[in-house]
Formats: structure tokens, sequence, C-alpha cells
């Protein structure tokens, strides 16, 4: 998936919430409404549409071919996976058609889990294209219907979709309203991995409104999460992010330790383009010391 925001100065980690598999079908109950082969067809497609969307393209086709006009399982399941192949080939409009076909067959036959995840990805396209204001339409039909089954974790990535629309029209306040919503349920199912990338973001957005002490609560709170998981990419990049904040507050010793931390960590995971944001950073830091020939060094 593509990051939602590129940013010059911070490493963004957060990514557009995909409506994920595992939360669809706990919320869904598929024996009433999917045979098993109907089921096993359509989990080959989504599962196969990453990698090879040509073929996930062409057993979908199958797949609508083969079922009748009012036979709404099969044709909801089938244009959801017409969707996510399409999306995978980059045919966005032709995904988000795919996707309100699917939403049709869903509502005719209560699948409301995958309604939801319809609308959320049709969000999603919206917001690639982009059309932020129908982009959170769709977002903010998903979040209703998230509700009205208790998928918390659904909530939480409407949410955190909400607020990205936010990000991109710069009304940050507006996007931390929802942030916070997503944080919060996240806290409460445990998901750390969303804890750790959702934080780092609000610390950038908490730098954006100048609120530095926010920011660093943010931030340390993203930098444990990634230290638990043992997630080195990330903690590399809220390493990067926190020496900026640091030099922001003229704390240039803090700043230049987490940058050596973050430096150290891409060069362990080869990452030349993370090097090249720190190392540049870091020039910053000693032309404000005042030590421009070492500052030159980074820069070259």
């Amino acid at each position: 998936m593509k990051p939602y925001q590129n940013d010059s100065k911070f490493l963004f980690l957060l990514f557009i919430c995909f409506a994920q598999l595992y939360v669809i079908e706990a919320f869904c109950n598929e024996s009433k409404l999917y045979s098993k082969e109907v089921k096993n067809a359509y989990l080959t497609i989504v599962n196969l549409a990453p990698e090879n969307p040509d073929s996930a393209f062409y057993l979908a086709k199958e797949m609508l071919v083969g079922s009748s006009l009012d036979d709404y399982a099969p044709l909801g399941l089938g244009y959801f996976g017409l969707a996510e192949a399409l999306f995978y080939k980059g045919s966005y409009d032709s995904a988000r058609i795919a996707y309100a076909d699917a939403s049709s067959a869903f509502r005719e036959i209560g699948d409301t889990a995958r309604l939801a995840a319809s609308y959320n990805n049709i969000g999603l396209i919206y917001t690639y294209i982009p059309d932020y204001k129908k982009a959170l339409e769709a977002y903010e039909t998903s979040l209703d219907l998230e509700r009205q089954l208790g998928n918390n974790l659904g909530i939480a990535q409407c949410h955190q979709n909400i607020g990205i629309i936010y990000v991109n029209w710069e009304l940050y306040s507006r996007a931390m309203e929802h942030y916070d919503k997503a944080l919060a349920l996240y806290d409460e199912e445990k998901d750390s991995s969303a804890i750790a990338d959702l934080a780092n973001n609000m610390g950038i957005i908490q730098v954006e409104l100048a609120n530095y002490d926010e920011a660093f609560r943010y931030y340390k709170k993203s930098y444990l999460s990634f230290k638990k998981l043992d997630n080195n990419r990330g903690l590399a990049s809220v390493s990067c992010n926190l020496a900026l904040l640091f030099k922001y507050q003229e704390q240039y010793d803090r700043s230049l330790a987490y940058f050596q931390e973050a430096i150290d960590l891409f060069t362990e995971l080869k990452d030349r383009r993370g090097l090249v944001h720190c190392y540049s950073s870091l020039g910053s830091v000693f032309h404000l010391l005042g030590n421009d020939l070492k500052a030159l060094e980074y820069f070259l």
C-alpha cells in the first residue's frame, strides 16, 4: 500500500487501511450466507490478488459468469474479488465500480461486514485518485456499518482513514480527533503494530501544531511499541523523528543521539533512502551548532 502523505522532514509510517479478511469473517455468519465451494473460490481470488492480480481477475470473472443474476451470494463475493484484482492491477475506477456492485449484492443478503468493507475500500480508492470528499463519504458510511456490528478494529480503521482525509486537507485538529478514537480502540484490542504506526504519525501532527510535549508523548509510545515488536524499520523511522523533534527544541545532544540510532538501524537494514534522509537532517544539526565543515560532510 501507499503511505498517505509524503513528507520531506518526518517519516510517516501509517498506511491506508484495507478491510482485513479475518476481521470481516469474525462478524459474518459464513455458513448461512455462503456455500463452502463459493467461499473457497472467493478466498483463492482475494489471496491471489496482491501477487498475481491477472490470475485473480480471470478467476473472479469465471465466478461471475457461473452465477445467476439473482444469486447474490456468489455475485457479491465475485465482484468483491474482481475489485481486489482490479485494484492491484491499478485499474482504480473499475475497481471502485466492482466494489459498488459487490455492496449491492451484500445489501441484498444482509452481509453487513462485507458491505462495510466494500465502502471502506471505495473510500480508499477515492483517496488514491484523489477525491477526498467522496472518500470521506464512503469512510463515514463504512464507520456507521462497523458500529452496527460492534467491530472495534473496523471502527478504528475507519477513524484512521477519516483522519488521513483531514491530514490531506491540513485540518490537523480534526485529524487528531479521529486518530485519538482509533488509538484508544487499538489500545483496547492490543493491536501493537497499529498502535506503533499510528502513534508515530500522531507525533508528526503534534509537531505541525507546535505541541512538542504531546509530540514526544506519542513518539515515545510508538518507540516503545516498535521496541516490543522487535521492528527495527519502524524503530529507525521513529528515532529519526525524535531526532528532528529535539532539533526543533534546540536539544542538539539528544537530537544527535537519536540520529545516530536511526543511522545504525538503517545501515543494518541496508535502507539507503532512510540513510540519505538521516544524513541530510544530521548535517542541518551540525550547521545549527556552527560546525559547517562537519555539516558539509553529511550534505555531500
